[in-house]
């Protein structure tokens, strides 16, 4: 997900793997020349590597990195690109060290394969926004957007809502109301976007980016600055 330059001529790389989860490794010589210290490192793709321990400190060893699904199409269009380096930045920011998260490695398997197909079922901002409130989801802060957090009431699903990141959704006016204003309309395309039957709107985009950032500002170490980025 990362690469900072390290002593002469190593390499300190951020991984997301599938075993292990988020973790830091040194990849030694990585930055020389010769072609046998080469390490394939691009973040878009799936990578095939091998790690091992060192002998004192933190870091795993990088002993060989390939690819073993390339994803070309994102790599092709900057829009995609952006996308899939701001949900990157979020899982590095958020994922728990050297712990496997076995459903946040399958969102983010799923969500690189559909920024590479040649025609997106959506938006490649409308994609963030579904990954982003499952990236929630996979932390423990998905968003209620169906009833009430503190007294557990239904929202009728036409009604506007008052929804409060720190609270972890909904907050109906009757429990005093708080957070952002949704419309019924978008609340309910980003549920029934959530189970894979419907894309977030254009004009949906907006409000939402903005409810997910603050929820991952409010609830993990994460920047300001990834959503405001994409959203733009």
């Amino acid at each position: 997900m990362r690469t900072v330059p390290f002593a002469e001529a190593d390499l300190v790389v951020t991984l997301f793997t599938q075993a292990l989860g988020h973790l830091a490794a040194i990849a030694p010589r990585a930055r020389s020349t010769s072609p046998k210290n080469r390490r394939i490192l691009e973040p878009m793709h799936t990578l095939d590597v091998v790690l091992r321990d060192r002998p004192a400190g933190a870091l795993l060893s990088l002993v060989s990195s390939q690819i073993a699904r390339p994803r070309l199409g994102i790599l092709s269009d900057l829009d995609r690109m952006k996308t899939a380096g701001t949900v990157l930045r979020w899982v590095r920011q958020t994922a728990p060290y050297r712990t496997p998260e076995t459903d946040l490695w399958k969102l983010i398997e799923e969500l690189l394969d559909a920024l590479d197909q040649t025609a997106l079922r959506a938006s490649p901002r409308a994609l963030l926004v579904v990954a982003g409130f499952r990236l929630l989801e996979c932390l423990g802060y998905g968003l209620d957007l169906g009833a009430c957090v503190v007294c557990g009431r239904p929202c009728p699903p036409e009604r506007p809502a008052f929804v409060d990141p720190v609270r972890g959704g909904l907050v109906c006016r009757r429990c005093g109301g708080a957070g952002r204003l949704l419309s019924g309309a978008i609340r309910q395309r980003m549920l029934l976007a959530l189970q894979g039957q419907a894309e977030v709107l254009e004009q949906d985009i907006a409000p939402l980016l903005g409810l997910l950032e603050a929820a991952l500002v409010a609830h993990t170490n994460i920047r300001p600055e990834g959503a405001e980025a994409i959203s733009r």
